[in-house]
C-alpha cells in the first residue's frame, strides 16, 4: 500500500552548519576576513543610479546562500555582494546574533532559505529567524529550494520525529510513519512552514529552482512591488510602533 512517502535514494546530501540562535556574516560564508554591517551596506559607484535596497538573508545552511548568489549572479565588490534587478541595487548581508538589531533597521527586505524541513532544521531555522521575523513591517519571503524535476520534500514525523520524504502529489491524503505507524495528513512542504515559523500573512513563501533565476527573481520582484506601493522602511517601521488608532470607515 502507498502511504504518501516517497523512496528516496540520496539522504541528507546537504549538511547542516551547526548555527542555532545566529546567523553567517557573508566573511564566514566565503571563509574570508569578517566585513562589518556597514561596509556591507555602503553606497555602490556600480549602482549610483539604481534604487538601492538592503537584502538582509536567514539561512540554516551554507549551500542555500551560495546557491542563491551563484542562480541571481550576485558579484563582490569592495567585500560586499550585489546585484541589480529590475531598476534596483541590491546589497546582500548577513548578520550574527549581536548585530540582529543593527541588521533589522538597516533592511528594506528579508529572504529566508530552506529546503529541508525536518524538525532539527526547523528548529534551526526559528533560532535563526525568530528575533527577525518578530519585526512585521519588513517585507519578507521565505523561498523553499528545489533540484531541477524534484517532486517531494523532507519532513519530519509530528509524533516520534522520524525523518520523513512526502511526495508533492501525495499531499493533502493521509500517510503513515513507517516509524511509530501513525497516521496524518500530509502537508504542503509551505503549510509546514508558515505553521513552524508562525509567518504572518503578508509573508510570501515560494518554491524556487536551482539553477533557474526567473523562480527566484519573481518574490523579490512582488517584495518590490510590496515596498513601492507602502512606505520606506524606516516610515513603516515607525509606524509599527506608534499606538493603535480606530480604522477610517467612508461616510
Amino acid at each position: 500500500m502507498n502511504l504518501g512517502f516517497s523512496q528516496h535514494a540520496v539522504e541528507d546530501h546537504l549538511g547542516f552548519d551547526m548555527c542555532v540562535a545566529r546567523c553567517y556574516t557573508v566573511s564566514s560564508l566565503l571563509r574570508e576576513p569578517k566585513s562589518r554591517l556597514g561596509k556591507l551596506v555602503q553606497r555602490s559607484p556600480y549602482m549610483a543610479e539604481l534604487k538601492e535596497k538592503n537584502v538582509l538573508v536567514l539561512h540554516g545552511e551554507q549551500a542555500l546562500a551560495d546557491w542563491l548568489f551563484d542562480d541571481l549572479g550576485v558579484f563582490q565588490e569592495d567585500g560586499a555582494y550585489r546585484m541589480e534587478l529590475s531598476g534596483y541595487g541590491l546589497n546582500f548581508y548577513f548578520c550574527e546574533g549581536d548585530d540582529s538589531a543593527e541588521a533589522i533597521e538597516a533592511a528594506d527586505m528579508i529572504l529566508g532559505l530552506a529546503r529541508f524541513l525536518d524538525v532539527d532544521y526547523l528548529d534551526r531555522l526559528v533560532a535563526l529567524s525568530s528575533p527577525i521575523l518578530d519585526h512585521p513591517a519588513t517585507p519578507t519571503a521565505f523561498l523553499l529550494y528545489r533540484e531541477e524535476g524534484e517532486g517531494d520534500y523532507k519532513m519530519s514525523c509530528p509524533y516520534c520525529g522520524q525523518k520523513l520524504w512526502v511526495r508533492d502529489v501525495d499531499v493533502d491524503k493521509r500517510g503513515r510513519c513507517p516509524n511509530c505507524k501513525k497516521g496524518f495528513t500530509l502537508p504542503r512542504q509551505e503549510d509546514l512552514i508558515v505553521g513552524h515559523l508562525r509567518l504572518r500573512d503578508a509573508v510570501l513563501v515560494k518554491k524556487i529552482t536551482r539553477g533557474n533565476p526567473s523562480s527566484i527573481s519573481g518574490p523579490i520582484q512582488g517584495l518590490f512591488r510590496i515596498m513601492d506601493g507602502g512606505m520606506a522602511g524606516n516610515d513603516r517601521r515607525a509606524a509599527s510602533k506608534a499606538g493603535t488608532l480606530k480604522v477610517e470607515l467612508p461616510e
